[in-house]
């Protein structure tokens, strides 16, 4: 049986390496397929990058003419009050109970539109020990001077 032995123990090890050898070929097969899908995921990456670069541009250029868009949309809808109250800072500013006396309003209405004016950015409030006082911002002005309201 020793000499059988020796045999059968041959015809496994060839058959062994036989199998071994279109594993080692299956491997190399996926390994090639990785790196090709590797090289096309890259270059998506690459456009999908340049891609997302341009749209945040054209978001931010949307963003811009939003907010211009709206500024000027903003100016258009000011109710009278805020336009006489704009009238009133013009020249100077004035504290906020001055504002209050020269509309002859409510004061609550007034510190309304005078917080609405202030986040609009058309006019700048600051507080100086207990008062409000209030003056015209460039957009105020340009505002004003818009609508024909400021020489």
């Amino acid at each position: 049986m020793g000499l059988l032995d020796g045999i059968e123990k041959l015809i496994n090890e060839h058959g062994s390496a036989a199998i071994l050898r279109e594993r080692i070929a299956l491997a190399n097969d996926k390994y090639s397929a990785l790196e090709s899908e590797n090289v096309v995921l890259c270059s998506e990456n690459e456009a999908l990058k340049l891609d997302n670069a341009k749209l945040q541009e054209q978001r931010r250029t949307l963003e811009n003419k939003l907010n211009t868009f709206v500024l000027k949309t903003h100016d258009k809808i000011l109710s009278k009050e805020q336009i006489n109250i704009l009238l009133l800072l013009k020249k100077e500013g004035v504290d906020e109970n001055e504002v209050i006396k020269m509309l002859g309003r409510g004061t609550e209405a007034t510190r309304f539109d005078l917080v609405e004016l202030a986040e609009a950015g058309l006019i700048e409030r600051t507080n100086l020990s207990l008062l409000w006082f209030c003056g015209l911002t460039q957009d105020g002005r340009r505002h004003l001077k818009e609508n024909g309201l400021l020489m």
